[in-house]
């Protein structure tokens, strides 16, 4: 991941205890252009728990100029 230079979306569900923000964090570190998302209501799938936050979330990244 580390040799990675693109721009990276990271999910996270704020409900999550199992790979949640705490982790998600640690994992904006392996990339140069990383940037992490908290789903307000979702645990660790975000996409089956709030799909519409998850698809806001993916449409604003895809969305800003590169």
């Amino acid at each position: 991941a580390h040799r990675f230079e693109g721009p990276v979306l990271i999910l996270a569900g704020d409900c999550s205890t199992w790979i949640g923000e705490e982790l998600q964090r640690e994992h904006l570190d392996l990339f140069t252009d990383a940037r992490l998302e908290v789903i307000p209501g979702a645990g660790h799938d975000t996409v089956d728990d709030a799909p519409e936050a998850t698809l806001a979330a993916i449409r604003a990244f895809l969305a800003e100029p590169r």
